[in-house]
């Protein structure tokens, strides 16, 4: 009777223990300063008086990470190309500002000229640089791959509400709309013959106000082309300074 009940106590023990090991471990986490158990409760780690440290976690710090002034912040992920923040302003958890950031080229707008031909903006934020580009989509030979705009002379094409949170420029932006680079050298051949390298349009991303309040609206894209113009021309890339906050959705329109 006594050796039954040591076999049966030994079969409880074994139980037990197969239990135990089978039993998944608990899994912490740490976004930020902000420590949890997976399923349970989590605790926020005081910080210490050293306000400079650094701070690694997934995704933006804004309205998620408390902190004091002049703590930074690595996002492991790069969530929309941000991938270093820095508090701007003492305590809470909100101020944070990216300090080392890159969008990569995004698609702002484009436009099917009918002609075998797409028109396309792309814009790239490094920083709070906006950097500007425009690239058409080519499905015919005769139309030469140095040219990044098709346009008609003394055209005219506009996009109202451009969808560009977070990549708005400080004022109104104007760029001159050129020949390619193989017309003006061909066209002007000597100095004598400069004024062939003028302008023959602008690119034109202005500001629409309601001037009741006197504030900023929408965006408007403008491309305006002289009757002197070319269909195959070129615009510099070219960059502006912005004041926005760090986009949470880069701008995809079209394909």
């Amino acid at each position: 009777m006594a050796m039954s009940n040591l076999e049966e106590f030994a079969q409880a023990v074994g139980r037990d223990v197969k239990a135990l090991n089978q039993k998944p471990s608990p899994q912490l986490t740490l976004t930020g300063n902000t420590l949890g158990i997976v399923g349970g409760n989590t605790v926020t780690i005081p910080l210490p008086d050293n306000v400079g440290q650094e701070i690694r976690g997934t995704g933006s710090p804004e309205g998620r990470i408390t902190a004091e002034i002049g703590t930074t912040y690595i996002d492991t992920a790069k969530t929309n190309g941000a991938l270093k923040w820095i508090k701007a302003t003492d305590g809470g958890n909100t101020g944070w500002k990216v300090v080392e950031g890159d969008t990569g080229w995004v698609l702002g707008w484009q436009y099917d000229t009918k002609k075998d031909v797409i028109n396309k903006l792309y814009f790239r934020r490094i920083n709070d640089v906006v950097h500007v580009k425009f690239e058409p989509k080519i499905n015919a030979s005769t139309i030469s791959p140095g040219v990044n705009l098709i346009l008609d002379y003394g055209g005219f094409e506009s996009a109202d509400n451009l969808s560009i949170d977070g990549f708005k420029p400080v004022d109104d932006v104007v760029q001159t709309i050129f020949n390619t680079s193989n017309d003006i050298y061909s066209n002007t051949a000597g100095a004598e013959n400069s004024e062939g390298s003028q302008g023959t349009g602008a690119v034109i991303i202005q500001y629409e106000y309601i001037y009741k309040d006197r504030k900023k609206a929408g965006l408007q894209l403008q491309i305006v082309t002289s009757n002197l113009g070319v269909k195959e021309n070129h615009v510099n890339p070219f960059s502006y300074l912005t004041e926005d906050e760090w986009p949470t959705t880069l701008p995809i329109i079209g394909g």
